[in-house]
């Protein structure tokens, strides 16, 4: 028996997916936040040394590193998923930048109800990163001539 599979479906549900991960971690309260935090920090001692450039780097900004690369992935997933690249036009580049944007805005109100601070800071960087890596994510499929997306 062939199974087929709706790739708009499953687009769809890996969007949310990575939306319902997102909203998880900003239900965390603070004191868990920081245990996941830490946890991310002590694997990049082991990975890259504690005392390197690169890894000081990172354990400054882990927490800003993990807004981007989740609110990258999703502008990727989104971007794929709209058909931005297929057939570009300014009501479809509208709704996924707010979607993105809503998105952002959203995880930090959830950050009030979890008694963190929302920082606006974070939804722009939140945004920023959504629109880049969607944005590139079109681009690169535009560049390469695969029309079909999922």
């Amino acid at each position: 028996m062939i199974i087929k599979i709706n790739r708009k479906k499953l687009g769809y549900a890996i969007v949310a997916a990575t939306v319902l991960f997102i909203f998880s971690n900003s239900c965390l309260p603070r004191d868990q936040s920081l245990e996941v935090s830490d946890g991310a920090k002590e694997i990049l001692e082991r990975v890259f040394g504690a005392d390197s450039v690169f890894s000081l780097f990172l354990q400054e900004y882990i927490r800003k590193i993990g807004h981007v690369l989740e609110y990258g992935l999703l502008g990727v997933e989104v971007a794929l998923v709209s058909g931005i690249h297929r057939e570009f036009g300014l009501w479809r580049f509208y709704h996924c930048m707010a979607f993105g944007l809503m998105a952002a805005v959203l995880d930090e109100s959830i950050q009030i109800l979890s008694g963190r601070g929302p920082l606006v800071s974070d939804i722009l960087l939140d945004t920023a990163a959504f629109s880049v890596l969607g944005a590139l994510t079109a681009l690169l499929v535009l560049a390469t001539g695969k029309k079909k997306g999922v």
